[in-house]
């Protein structure tokens, strides 16, 4: 029974640190040299380029986070262009009523803010000017092949309940985004 816990504990820390994005400089083989083989990498299913904060970066969407329905898709995104700028995980969600044909009845964006207390986040949806736009779709099979771009503005505030936003504290996305989810 002691073997499966720590077996479970080894496979939930591994799965944590792929989720997080670690890189190939997080582990280091014979004589501090890095090794691709020793960090696993997390199963990009697309990517994210563009700008936030005016300076350039590329993402990749998490598969294994991501997902969509009849009415919603939820892109978990991540990437060294998020962590050097001391920012958490990325979320673009959206919904929409009958076929997906770009009219959205909600579309947000957020990006946490790591080590604050209470839990923020950059946050931004179409009803504070949010703009998103599908440039192509389709389903095959499970998988929903979608690609658009996200602009706007996203304010600092609380994770829970969106409250207490500090428009003195803003962030600018302008992202195109390609993504294939099962």
């Amino acid at each position: 029974m002691k073997t499966i816990i720590q077996t479970g504990a080894v496979l939930a820390t591994v799965l944590l640190l792929s989720a997080c994005g670690g890189t190939e400089s997080d582990a280091s083989g014979p004589a501090g040299e890095t090794s691709a083989e020793a960090a696993p990498q997390p199963q990009g299913a697309g990517s994210v380029t563009g700008t936030i904060g005016g300076e350039p970066v590329d993402l990749y969407v998490l598969g294994q986070q991501s997902d969509h329905g009849n009415s919603h898709i939820s892109l978990y995104i991540l990437g060294e262009g998020l962590r050097a700028r001391g920012l958490g995980s990325m979320m673009l969600g959206a919904e929409w009523i009958g076929e997906m044909n770009g009219d959205f009845s909600s579309a947000d964006v957020s990006i946490r803010i790591p080590d604050s207390d209470p839990s923020r986040v950059y946050y931004g949806s179409l009803n504070e000017g949010l703009s998103l736009t599908i440039d192509s779709s389709s389903l095959e099979g499970e998988t929903l092949n979608i690609a658009g771009k996200v602009q706007g503005t996203l304010t600092a505030m609380d994770q829970m309940g969106h409250r207490n936003s500090d428009p003195a504290d803003t962030l600018e996305v302008d992202l195109n985004f390609d993504a294939a989810i099962d």
